[in-house]
């Protein structure tokens, strides 16, 4: 199981704030997270909340399981990591609840996520999720309806998909009685590292 490290967490929260030349204040404006909160995360005297790391991170836009510092052995090929039923590492926020997998491997270009869908109608726009290069989403279970800025809303089914550019915004609803659940793989544009995240992207937040 990966290790949790809270001093970690703040110096990947200082890095990619300073990498996108933003001051603790205009962080703030731009995630609704308080200046002391910010500080205390960046100087590991604080978690913070599921929430509140969700908010920083599509402030930023920056890959949540690169936010999160889980630690792994470091290794330079041949990686590997089993993900067993039930043991990803578990994110709830308003409108979804997340399983990462894989979540403590390092440098990997892809997101593999698992989805329970809650939302059933879609939240404002600016709480969408936009993150550079592509998505694929396989529906599990139940309707869901994927929203994107520039189309018409979907529908997807049990057994369908979808691909896009992810760097639209976009978003997932439950149509259906039962919580719809999807797998959800995010391709970045590149590989991230460990000690400075590559911008990537943020999952939807819930109001500030």
């Amino acid at each position: 199981m990966p290790v949790f490290d809270p001093e970690e967490l703040g110096a990947r929260i200082r890095t990619q704030r300073k990498k996108e030349g933003l001051t603790l204040a205009e962080l703030s404006q731009r995630s609704g997270v308080a200046v002391s909160t910010l500080s205390k995360l960046e100087n590991g005297q604080t978690t913070g909340s599921v929430e509140t790391i969700f908010k920083i991170a599509r402030a930023m836009r920056v890959l949540v399981d690169h936010i999160f510092p889980f630690a792994p052995a470091e290794m330079t090929n041949g990686r590997l990591l089993v993900t067993r039923r039930d043991g990803g590492e578990r994110l709830a926020i308003e409108h979804y609840d997340y399983q990462l997998h894989a979540a403590g491997l390092i440098g990997k270009r892809m997101a593999p996520l698992h989805m329970a869908i809650k939302a059933r109608t879609p939240p404002p726009i600016e709480e969408w999720s936009t993150h550079p290069g592509e998505e694929f989403a396989f529906v599990l279970c139940g309707l869901v309806e994927l929203n994107t800025e520039h189309y018409a809303p979907v529908r997807i089914g049990a057994g369908e998909s979808v691909y896009f550019d992810s760097i639209m915004k976009h978003c997932y609803v439950a149509l259906s009685d039962e919580e719809p659940r999807l797998l959800s793989v995010c391709l970045s544009e590149a590989p991230s590292m460990k000690s400075a995240p590559e911008n990537l992207f943020a999952s939807a937040a819930p109001k500030p």
